[in-house]
């Protein structure tokens, strides 16, 4: 393994760079305004990237920020592709985070309404080697949808909804290590976790 720490301190990640290889489609779920972990990683590798954001904050951004030769969704992740869903605008107009949950601590009354697109459908469509995923929450219900991808970037987002508690994520964690993952970086108490598939289970 060659483990590198890839962007800024608050949108970097840690990733095995030996398992991303040129060529590969990394999707970037959860883009908001900070692409310093994508930036970095495409100065290492020559990849595409994917980046998938329902926000429009967000989308005013990578107006002028996206990288040659990648793409943009505006999308909201999810389990089932082509479902409308509100998605709650941050109470804050100086922060990006909006959330599917209206428990997630950062986010009001006020919401848009977006088309969802399903992890599967974005695997069977991609085949990615990589995701990373910063979804505000949703991220409970497509985790497991990644399995058979060869590594996985998450935060966990417990902390900061009501409606999800840190046993949640803790019985998430186990599952993608039954699912044949290892833990290669936990960061801040299981906020931020870095899963590489290192055993295959039931052909997955």
């Amino acid at each position: 393994m060659n483990i590198k720490y890839l962007g800024t301190q608050y949108g970097g990640w840690v990733v095995d760079m030996d398992s991303i290889q040129d060529g590969d489609t990394i999707i970037s779920g959860g883009v908001g305004e900070d692409i310093s972990f994508d930036e970095a990683l495409l100065k290492e590798k020559n990849v595409k990237i994917v980046f998938i954001d329902p926000t429009e904050k967000s989308h005013r951004f990578m107006e002028n920020n996206l990288p040659e030769g990648s793409i943009l969704l505006k999308n909201a992740i999810e389990k089932n592709s082509n479902d409308t869903i509100k998605i709650f605008k941050n109470t804050n107009p100086n922060y990006v985070s909006e959330s599917v949950s209206q428990t997630h601590d950062m986010v009001g009354d006020d919401y848009h309404e977006v088309e969802t697109i399903g992890m599967k459908d974005i695997i069977e469509k991609y085949n990615p080697s990589f995701i990373k995923i910063d979804i505000e929450g949703s991220e409970y219900n497509v985790l497991e949808d990644c399995s058979g991808v060869k590594q996985i970037c998450v935060e966990f987002h417990h902390h900061c909804m009501t409606d999800k508690s840190f046993n949640d994520t803790f019985q998430l964690v186990s599952k993608m290590k039954q699912n044949g993952y290892d833990i290669i970086d936990n960061r801040k108490n299981f906020q931020e976790i870095t899963f590489l598939k290192t055993n295959i289970k039931n052909g997955v």
